[in-house]
C-alpha cells in the first residue's frame, strides 16, 4: 500500500474555494477528538504552481455500504442501522458538537445554507429539468416550485447548524467490526439540521422502507408547525435537486439503478407538487415515501 493510501483518502479543491480547508481541517479534528465518527485530519498539502490543496485524512478500512450512487445499501447492511446512525449523528451529535467549536471556524466554511439559498436555487433546478424533459408536469412543477419559495421564506428555520453537507450511502463506511464512518467531508457546511437528513433521504429514494421509519421518527421531533413544514420543503427541494443533478451527470439513462431512481424520484416530485398547488401545504413525508411502493 502506498503512503498516500495509508493516510487516507485526498481531496482537491482550489485554493480560493469553499469550503476553507483549513477550517475543514480544525474542525475535523475537533470532531475526531470527541469521538465523532469520522476520519483524522493528517495534513494539507499546497501545491502554489497547480493552484490546488490537497486535504489528506486518516484512511478508514471497510466497504461503502452503497457501491453504487443512487442504489440500495448493500445487501449485508442492516438498513435500520444505516438511518438509526445518521438519525442519531447528523440530526442530533453534530449540530450540538457544531456549537461548541470556534465560532471562527466555522464561518470560514462560507455562506450558509438557508433559506435563500434554497429558494434562490429551487427555480434554477427546475429550470435545467426543463431544459432535458419532465413530461406535461413540467408546467406543474414550475409553479410548485414559486410556491415552495414563498413558504420557504415564510416558513424559515432560522437555526443554523453544522452539518456534513452530502449524507448518503456512498459516504458512509462499514468497517470490519461493524463500526460505521461518515467520509468525504469536503461539502461541510452551516445550514438547518434537516439538510443532512433530506439530502440523504432524497438519495436514498429506493430503500423506502428504512425510509419510512426515520421520516416518521424525524417529524414527531419537530418542535413546532413552521419546523415540520420546512423539513418537508427542504426535502422536496433536495429530491428536485438530486433529480437535476442526475440529468446533468454523464451517467447512462439506461443504468437499472439510474432509471430505478429516476422513476421513484420523479413520482414523489410530482406527488409534491400537486399538494402544494392544491392546498400549499405538503403531507408527511412518510405518505409520500409510501406511494412510491406502488
Amino acid at each position: 500500500m502506498s503512503k498516500e493510501q495509508e493516510k487516507g483518502v485526498i481531496k482537491v479543491q482550489e485554493i480560493d474555494s469553499y469550503p476553507d480547508f483549513e477550517a475543514v481541517f480544525g474542525i475535523l479534528k475537533e470532531l475526531h477528538g470527541r469521538g465523532f465518527p469520522c476520519p483524522k485530519p493528517i495534513e494539507i498539502h499546497v501545491d502554489e504552481e497547480q493552484g490546488i490543496k490537497e486535504l489528506v485524512v486518516e484512511y478508514i478500512p471497510g466497504q461503502r455500504i452503497m457501491t453504487e450512487k443512487y442504489g440500495e445499501f448493500d445487501s449485508d447492511i442492516d438498513p435500520y442501522a444505516v438511518v438509526g446512525f445518521v438519525d442519531e449523528f447528523c440530526w442530533s451529535q453534530l449540530p450540538i458538537m457544531g456549537m461548541r467549536l470556534d465560532s471562527g471556524l466555522l464561518e470560514r466554511l462560507g455562506p450558509p445554507r438557508d433559506w435563500w439559498y434554497f429558494a434562490s436555487r429551487f427555480g434554477d433546478h427546475v429550470r435545467v429539468i426543463g431544459d432535458h424533459t419532465f413530461g406535461d408536469e413540467l408546467e406543474v412543477l414550475s409553479r410548485a416550485s414559486r410556491v415552495c419559495c414563498e413558504r420557504l421564506s415564510v416558513y424559515r428555520d432560522s437555526r443554523m447548524v453544522l452539518q456534513h453537507g452530502d449524507v448518503y450511502g456512498y459516504n458512509i463506511v462499514k468497517t470490519d467490526s461493524g463500526d460505521l464512518f461518515f467520509i468525504d467531508w469536503d461539502r461541510i457546511t452551516i445550514s438547518t439540521r434537516w439538510y443532512d437528513v433530506s439530502t440523504f433521504i432524497a438519495k436514498s429514494l429506493v430503500n423506502i422502507d428504512a425510509l419510512v421509519q426515520l421520516s416518521v421518527d424525524l417529524e414527531r421531533r419537530a418542535q413546532s408547525e413552521s419546523e415540520l413544514v420546512s423539513f418537508r420543503l427542504q426535502l422536496m427541494y433536495a429530491v428536485v435537486k438530486e433529480y437535476r443533478n442526475v440529468l446533468v451527470a454523464d451517467i447512462d439513462p439506461g443504468d437499472l439503478v439510474i432509471s430505478k431512481f429516476m422513476d421513484v424520484a420523479r413520482r414523489m416530485i410530482i406527488a409534491m407538487s400537486n399538494d402544494i398547488l392544491a392546498g400549499g401545504n405538503l403531507s408527511s413525508a412518510s405518505s409520500y415515501l409510501e406511494r412510491l411502493r406502488t
